[in-house]
């Protein structure tokens, strides 16, 4: 494809990528009763002693007084569809970076597979963001118009959808127009070059695909911790005080609040007292790991891309980015864990604020994914590349009706011997 075509839809792609995340930080998603607007996950406006609570905390507190409340669930709802719209467009968003990678591969005509990979990434960005909003408008039962208010408090009331289910519509349309002009361009310039064949050498005796199996089982244990790091309910204790990534356990009258919630409560009534400090380390604390943990995963994903195409002796991606990816893993992990101890202060002994499980699986992990990066930055770097005429990789072959390779000749190869034995016939007549 052209340099000029691939920007075209680079820049598209990323535009897609950007009102996506506008889409998930808008303010302005929904109004409650006519008068509460509501971002995402959380409240806008808050009533007093409200501050930065989210749907969960909301949820939580209100069907603990009375189940019945018309609130209890309308938090409810927008708490589901908040949560299932967020993790099905983090999908769609991850997709679209995996989709930009691939772009990034065929401007250098480079090899990722199968053209059908790039198809499905493609239409997984459609369908992971179609399906999102879908959730989020049945889970919330939210009106385009009509809502009304009640002042009934056993009665539900409507909520009405603003900015943010409505640029996520707006961006249906233009994620089908990106992609149906990537794929368009996609079929009408076929990409042709040479499949490369790729081993690893021995190192200490063992052979080079043997480290490649053993830097898998690495990466799917640093997976697998980084995960039940996030999900332990068990992160810190502080005297009678427990909780994890995300809540307390028993730090309120309504169990398992959010350090978010606690935060913003706390420190609205006294903002140097030393809960809201405490609420307010862990609130940020969480976040900043979460986030630093997400873009691992990310790198994590990409790398296993790139590994798994290298143990079934395909080349794959740009060599640059394959020695990147493992590399920038290890640290956001290292950089996550770092980041949450160095904000919150936790201490896994002597301690007033303990670090248990969570932190404890977080440092684990960075004993698997060091080695990780190590491992594979070794073999890769000592691996061999071969052309191999058999592999000739050509995006929509279909299309090509008569493929020349031109002045191409591989090592023993039938084009050469046969070319070869014509100069022969030749030069005897």
């Amino acid at each position: 494809m052209k340099l000029l075509w691939i920007l075209t839809a680079t820049l598209l792609l990323l535009l897609n990528l950007m009102l996506i995340i506008i889409t998930l930080s808008l303010k302005t998603w929904s109004e409650i009763n006519t008068k509460d607007v509501m971002a995402l996950a959380t409240c806008t406006d808050c009533d007093k002693l409200y501050t930065n609570w989210n749907f969960e905390c909301f949820a939580r507190s209100i069907c603990s007084q009375d189940s019945d409340l018309g609130l209890c669930q309308v938090y409810k709802n927008l708490y589901s569809a908040g949560f299932g719209f967020m993790v099905l467009e983090v999908a769609s968003l991850l997709m679209g970076i995996l989709m930009l990678e691939k772009i990034a591969i065929l401007a250098v005509h480079g090899e990722f597979g199968s053209s059908w990979n790039f198809y499905i990434n493609g239409i997984l960005i459609l369908v992971f963001h179609l399906i999102g909003i879908c959730i989020w408008i049945g889970k919330s039962g939210a009106k385009w118009t009509g809502c009304d208010k009640t002042n009934n408090i056993y009665s539900t009331p409507d909520i009405c959808a603003l900015d943010g289910p409505r640029l996520s519509i707006a961006n249906i349309f233009l994620i089908s127009l990106t992609l149906s002009y990537i794929f368009y361009l996609y079929r009408k310039h076929p990409v042709l070059h040479i499949g490369h064949t790729v081993s690893f050498k021995k190192i200490f005796w063992i052979p080079g695909k043997i480290w490649a199996y053993i830097v898998f089982a690495l990466l799917g244990l640093s997976y697998i911790l980084i995960m039940a790091s996030t999900t332990t309910n068990l992160w810190i204790s502080k005297v009678s005080r427990r909780g994890g990534l995300l809540r307390c356990e028993n730090c309120d009258d309504v169990d398992d609040l959010g350090w978010q919630c606690l935060s913003g409560r706390e420190c609205e009534i006294d903002s140097e007292s030393a809960d809201c400090d405490l609420y307010h380390s862990l609130s940020k604390g969480s976040q900043s790991y979460l986030i630093l943990q997400g873009i691992t995963v990310i790198f994590l994903i990409l790398f296993a891309q790139s590994l798994t195409a290298s143990i079934k002796g395909r080349k794959y991606g740009l060599p640059i980015l394959n020695f990147i990816y493992p590399i920038a893993a290890m640290f956001c992990n290292m950089l996550a864990t770092a980041v949450w101890f160095g904000i919150t202060e936790a201490k896994f002994s002597d301690c007033d604020l303990c670090a248990e499980n969570g932190p404890g699986l977080a440092v684990a992990s960075q004993f698997f994914t060091i080695p990780m990066a190590g491992i594979f930055t070794v073999i890769y770097w000592r691996r061999d590349e071969i052309a191999d005429e058999n592999k000739l990789d050509t995006s929509m072959a279909e299309k090509v009706v008569d493929l020349t390779l031109g002045n191409i000749m591989f090592p023993n190869s039938p084009m050469k011997e046969n070319s070869f034995n014509e100069e022969n016939k030749v030069d005897n007549a």
